[in-house]
């Protein structure tokens, strides 16, 4: 037995080598790591109505160019961009610089040849009285009564040529042919106008109650569109809004230079918030897919050849009552249908009521284990085709 320092120094050195001992098997001891926690939801089953997505082009139901039918200067515009008017309103009138002078000849020909008509009356009857009292031959009652035929042409022919005068003087007064408003300005008071290739619009003049929607369907989806099929439009000047309407025309034919069929949506507008050029799309409703299963887009894994999805069976609450409930995750392949941009229509491989993990799909194999957080339901929407 030892004694002294040398029996200290081997005591403590005993006691270090029994602490080291136990902290080294404390430390070698394995931890178990809880499983991966992920969020599931049940996909949604309920009627998938298929809406066919476009950007449009607004324009208004009716729209004029007016117009100078003579030759002349504009000579008062009583309107402006911006004003309302009512149909058959006067907008703008026309100083012609020569119907004037035809009118002026006009008149006078009428009154030369309603003279010539007269006389040539007049010797028509004497002739006829002459003839019966055997004074004349029947040549000359042929000749006075030719003049009297040739003088009733010329006269008609001098009425019709003033009533055309007048008539191109009365459109020298521009009036609105639709009550609406006027949209474009284009020329002022003193401009030369002239009818024919070089014209010049001197107003535009579009009704807006209502407007008319163009827009260009793809070929391959040409068939799926049908006249009286209902439609949305939004804008992005009003955010929010939806403006409803049908389609109204759906030609027979595509364009041959885009291979698109223009087709034509009208819309309600009797507040005009809809303005003509103003960006927006549309969402036409060519079908409706019974109970069609749905689920958000971050729940489906895509890969190349294949979509697939991972659901969660077995789920169990915590033993302590305290923690996420687990459960056994499962790699489902299925078939994708529609897209509605944030979640996606499922026609394949699920029945609706399984719990599908929707965040921590990363985290996720194939028979592992999973703590599950609380579900959260599928977002309402409808499916679109771009």
């Amino acid at each position: 037995m030892f004694h002294g320092p040398r029996a200290l120094a081997l005591l403590v050195a005993a006691v270090v080598v029994g602490v080291v001992s136990g902290c080294g098997a404390k430390s070698d001891a394995p931890k178990k790591r809880p499983p991966p926690l992920v969020t599931v939801t049940t996909p949604e089953v309920r009627d998938v109505p298929i809406l066919l997505t476009y950007t449009v082009d607004i324009r208004p139901v009716e729209q004029a160019d007016l117009q100078s039918k003579v030759q002349g200067y504009v000579e008062k515009i009583y309107v402006d961009r911006g004003d309302a008017v009512k149909k058959g309103q006067l907008l703008a009138e026309i100083r012609p610089s020569d119907l004037p002078q035809l009118l002026g000849q006009a008149r006078e020909n009428v009154g030369q040849t309603e003279a010539s008509f007269r006389l040539a009356g007049e010797n028509a009857r004497r002739a006829r009285e002459l003839f019966q009292r055997g004074m004349v031959s029947r040549a000359d009652l042929d000749q006075a009564e030719a003049q009297l035929q040739i003088a009733e042409s010329a006269r008609g022919s001098a009425r019709a040529g003033m009533g055309v005068v007048s008539t191109r003087l009365s459109e020298t007064r521009l009036v609105a042919p639709f009550s609406g408003w006027v949209s474009e300005r284009k020329l002022d008071q003193g401009s030369l106008v002239q009818p024919g290739p070089q014209n010049s619009t001197i107003l535009t003049v579009v009704r807006i109650d209502q407007v008319r929607v163009f827009v260009s369907v793809l070929e391959a989806q040409a068939p799926l569109v049908r006249r009286g099929q209902p439609a949305t439009v939004t804008v992005d000047a009003v955010p929010g809004k939806l403006f409803q309407g049908t389609v109204t025309r759906v030609p027979p034919s595509l364009d041959t230079n885009t291979r698109t069929l223009t087709c034509e949506i009208v819309i309600p507008n009797p507040d005009g918030t809809l303005k003509p050029g103003m960006y927006g799309r549309a969402a036409l409703t060519v079908d409706t897919h019974p109970r069609g299963v749905v689920l958000p887009v971050e729940a489906v894994v895509a890969e190349e050849a294949e979509r697939s999805v991972f659901i969660v069976d077995q789920i169990k609450p915590a033993a302590d009552g305290k923690g996420p409930a687990t459960g056994i995750a499962h790699r489902v392949l299925v078939q994708t249908g529609f897209d509605g941009g944030e979640w996606l229509e499922i026609t394949k491989g699920l029945t609706g009521t399984e719990s599908v993990i929707v965040a921590g799909v990363d985290l996720a194999a194939d028979g592992m284990p999973v703590g599950v957080a609380k579900k959260k339901s599928a977002p309402p929407s409808q499916a679109k085709v771009d």
